[in-house]
């Protein structure tokens, strides 16, 4: 595997998570203001190692990210 980055899935899931966000803005989901305790708390390794996880249990599952990515937009899409 060449370790260089040639772009080859990026933008699916970047469009899908910015089409989520933006739908969780217009309908007020997940909204919270900034904790400046918490923003100084995050710590970028933890995300990434969590994110790990999921990755391993789309492996597991023989699942794809923009697959889910776009059912949890067609069901934020389908709240009233």
């Amino acid at each position: 595997m060449n370790d260089k980055w040639n772009g080859e899935a990026r933008g699916c899931a970047d469009v899908m998570v910015t089409r989520i966000r933006n739908l969780m803005r217009q309908k007020g989901i997940g909204g919270k203001h900034i904790d400046i305790d918490a923003a100084f708390a995050y710590n970028q390794h933890d995300f990434e190692k969590e994110f790990a996880k999921v990755i391993a249990t789309l492996e597991t599952n023989d699942m794809a990210l923009c697959d889910v990515l776009e059912n949890i937009y067609l069901q934020l899409k389908d709240l009233k």
